[in-house]
């Protein structure tokens, strides 16, 4: 943002930082690909915001769209609440996939805690040996990737995290819209 002469507002006290906030973190080993960030701003964005901050992105990265947002809009974290990502998958885990689909309940442990991570799982498909996975965060619950994986696929961490998977999507609910991405929303509560 200093580099691209964007003006940032940052916060006080004895080690002021911008006041930049993320969308939820990706797990380890997890590429993002429509990811979100928040940023308070002195003055109204330009029109040419995007090519700036573009300009000085590491190959890679690229800002694709901005929004004004109204300051009483919900921060990411608050409002992401579903989750979307492709897993590549070879055919060998398919039959565990629609075991773990057919089961109407899942208990782990989370600390002290059981959770049901099944209802977690929106929808799973696979095709062309990808796993399309849409996870949803409950009333109860937390989408944790890792930790569906673990249950869905019955491998070790260590070979769940080597393989590849990307975040496509994320999206929270709107009581009259439905399910959007935040900058739908954002343009709603305007």
């Amino acid at each position: 943002m200093r580099r691209a002469s964007i003006p940032l507002i940052y916060s006080e006290g004895f080690h002021p930082h911008p006041k930049i906030s993320f969308g939820p973190p990706l797990p380890v080993g997890v590429e993002g690909i429509n990811e979100y960030f928040d940023i308070e701003l002195p003055a109204p964005i330009s029109a040419d915001i995007m090519y700036k901050i573009n300009a000085f992105l590491p190959y890679g990265l690229k800002v694709l769209s901005a929004s004004v947002i109204n300051k009483n809009t919900k921060s990411l974290n608050d409002f992401i609440s579903r989750y979307e990502y492709e897993i590549i998958v070879d055919k060998t885990i398919h039959k565990s996939i629609n075991s773990f689909l057919e089961l109407p309940s899942c208990m782990i442990k989370r600390g002290e805690d059981a959770v049901d991570i099944r209802p977690i799982v929106e929808g799973a498909k696979i095709n062309n040996g990808s796993l399309h996975l849409v996870l949803a965060d409950t009333n109860i619950a937390k989408a944790r990737l890792y930790e569906i994986l673990k249950e869905m696929f019955q491998k070790p961490a260590e070979e769940l995290q080597a393989m590849p998977i990307k975040r496509f999507f994320l999206y929270g609910y709107n009581d009259k819209k439905g399910w959007l991405d935040p900058l739908e929303e954002a343009r709603s509560d305007q």
